[in-house]
């Protein structure tokens, strides 16, 4: 059944992702985390997308944000709080395979606090 009306919405923290290879001093860094990347190819697709969420006052959570304004994702109740955004570190190989080699978190948005953020 195609509909071209739905509209999707990503609720949770935005994570900046680090990939880099273990051979190489320099690392890619951009917007992560499994709910933008899934809004991200939505948006791609020409759907509506909101993000509800927050992240840190640091240069990764101004990248996260822009990496989502960019894709045409509404990120008008993306709430930046006083805190370092969380952050993973991926390991990429030759072949194509990644591993998530360590995922720094710094806070979690809990259920309850939700409502603010609406």
């Amino acid at each position: 059944m195609e509909n071209s009306d739905y509209t999707i919405i990503g609720i949770g923290r935005l994570i900046g992702d680090f990939y880099y290879r273990r051979d190489e001093r320099n690392s890619l860094v951009d917007g992560g985390g499994s709910v933008w990347n899934i809004l991200f190819y939505c948006s791609q697709l020409g759907k509506k997308c909101y993000a509800i969420g927050s992240c840190g006052n640091d240069k990764l959570g101004e990248i996260c944000i822009n990496s989502l304004k960019l894709a045409g994702i509404d990120i008008n109740r993306i709430v930046v709080e006083d805190r370092n955004t969380d952050r993973v570190f991926i390991q990429l190989y030759d072949n194509g395979e990644t591993n998530n080699t360590i995922s720094v978190s710094y806070t979690h948005l809990r259920a309850h606090e939700t409502r603010r953020h609406l």
